[in-house]
């Protein structure tokens, strides 16, 4: 999840006030992206992954899910969902909200949507390819 620094004040919005949040918070370090999109890939094809990573996201997840206060009456949009769109199914499960899952990667998207309607859940996420 990416927050925007000085958004909510109506500041420019620009790389250098955006940052990332949640449980990597990693910025330039490519290996780590590599490491974890190949596990997010490996979890949406074999239950062993799928269990493990969800298991080890949740609890972070469930936090940043809590502070961004949503109601069943608002609209969500997800960018940058992945193969494994954990955290846009967390917020669908937990606020009672349909959300759309939102990546610039073809396979990703692909996987997610394999995914998506592997676990029966079309009722709650969308996923959709998108870019700029």
């Amino acid at each position: 999840m990416i927050s925007i620094k000085g958004y909510e004040r109506g500041e420019t919005v620009s790389k250098k006030n955006i940052r990332p949040s949640g449980f990597l918070q990693i910025r330039d370090d490519y290996f780590l992206v590599i490491f974890f999109t190949l596990l997010e890939i490996l979890a949406s094809q074999t239950n062993l992954f799928d269990t493990l990573l969800t298991k080890w996201r949740k609890p972070v997840f469930s936090r940043e899910i809590h502070m961004l206060n949503i109601t069943p009456t608002e609209k969500v949009l997800h960018l940058g969902c992945g193969a494994l769109p954990s955290a846009t199914i967390f917020i669908a499960k937990d606020k009672n909200v349909h959300v759309v899952g939102i990546d610039n990667n073809t396979i990703a998207v692909k996987l997610a949507k394999s995914y998506i309607k592997k676990k029966d859940l079309s009722n709650l996420v969308t996923i959709e390819y998108g870019t700029e």
